[in-house]
């Protein structure tokens, strides 16, 4: 089983009310949710043969940004610190043909991907594009990844298939197996131009450790979500409640904090010598920690609809919040304050005013790259 997940994005816990929901708020001005961002992970396995393997998987809030994309994966033994150099490891594609394919799905096996299970799950989601279950694994999954590059309902799906399914992950150019020795390993994600051969930029950077694994922690009791909308009144809608130790390691969960700022700020702070600590981050927004919002109304099942606005100035960037969501009267703390994950049906809108705000006219390439690494 997969035994460490380590996440190239820093993380931290929201303290109050829509913090969390600020995540992207200095990153991402006068946009919904989190834009446009690639995310990295990566873990560890023994295989049966006691090979430590990294298993290193991307990807993206909107599916189709890496699309079509190639990617140069690199690896150095240690931390990020280590003075090791990086090494081309693989170049993950899109694969299509069946005779490259089928290498990728032996690779798999040795990171706990079970073959079988893969064919029924294909079976089931994409049993129309399969020829017949008597071709072999690589021709099925050969023929669902090209049906389903002309289908955006079976995109859908074989992301979906992929998050089950390492092999998957692999072909579709979105994940990289390596065998790895005993200790840290870092690896690096770099956007590859197959035209001219070279790398265009890092686009990722995770360190995994077969000595210290982290492992995720269960979830808590599920929470059943309001549901205003006619929909409501036959539907039950649950979420499994996320603990703090939970949401600390989970990713895109709501409570992590992505903080991008200007060059010349990071700078003056000596962040382009030594990371800021989650502390200096903290101070350097706690201007923004909190938001205070008020009461706009009373739905009849006595959950609040709440509403608020801040105008803040962090790192030359000016910018006006408006929070709007709805909470349940027994998530209110004895102190008047709720978190933000327990806001449903939040709406948060900002608008900014300064340099950052300019970047919102970059090229797809360009505003990825400044989500990852600011400098």
């Amino acid at each position: 089983m997969f035994n460490s997940i380590l996440n190239s994005i820093r993380r931290s816990t929201a303290p109050a009310l829509a913090a969390a929901l600020l995540a992207a708020a200095p990153a991402v001005p006068a946009q919904n949710g989190l834009g446009d961002i690639v995310y990295t992970v990566g873990t560890t396995v023994t295989d049966p043969a006691g090979r430590n393997w990294a298993f290193i998987i991307w990807q993206a809030t909107t599916p189709s940004l890496l699309s079509g994309q190639s990617f140069a994966v690199y690896s150095k033994a240690g931390d990020v610190t280590s003075t090791a150099p990086f090494v081309r490891r693989s170049i993950a594609t899109l694969q299509t043909d069946a005779r490259s394919i089928e290498p990728l799905l032996r690779r798999a096996e040795n990171i706990g991907e079970d073959s079988f299970k893969l064919g029924d799950d294909m079976m089931q989601l994409f049993a129309n594009l399969m020829p017949t279950n008597t071709i072999s694994r690589a021709d099925q999954l050969s023929a669902v990844i090209r049906g389903s590059l002309v289908d955006a309902s079976h995109y859908q799906n074989l992301i979906l298939l992929a998050r089950n399914h390492p092999g998957v992950a692999l072909c579709l150019g979105l994940a990289d197996a390596q065998m790895i020795s005993a200790g840290k390993t870092t690896f690096e994600i770099r956007n590859f131009d197959a035209v001219l051969n070279q790398d265009v930029a890092v686009v990722a950077r995770v360190t995994v450790d077969t000595a210290n694994p982290t492992v995720l922690p269960r979830p808590g009791t599920p929470v059943l979500m309001p549901e205003t909308s006619a929909r409501g009144d036959i539907n039950l809608k649950f979420r499994w409640g996320t603990p703090d130790n939970l949401r600390r390691l989970g990713l895109m969960q709501f409570g992590y904090n992505l903080w991008r700022v200007t060059k010349s700020y990071a700078v003056s702070q000596g962040w382009h010598v030594t990371p800021p600590t989650p502390t200096a981050l903290t101070n350097a927004w706690a201007a923004t920690a909190n938001v205070a919002v008020r009461v706009v109304d009373v739905l009849p099942n006595k959950n609040l609809v709440i509403e608020g606005t801040r105008d803040t100035a962090f790192a030359g960037e000016a910018q006006t919040m408006v929070l709007r969501g709805i909470v349940r009267q027994d998530d209110i703390s004895g102190n008047n304050t709720v978190f933000s994950y327990n806001v449903s049906d939040a709406t948060i809108k900002i608008v900014a005013r300064g340099n950052l705000t300019d970047t919102q006219k970059k090229g797809w390439f360009t505003r990825v790259w400044d989500k990852v690494n600011p400098m």
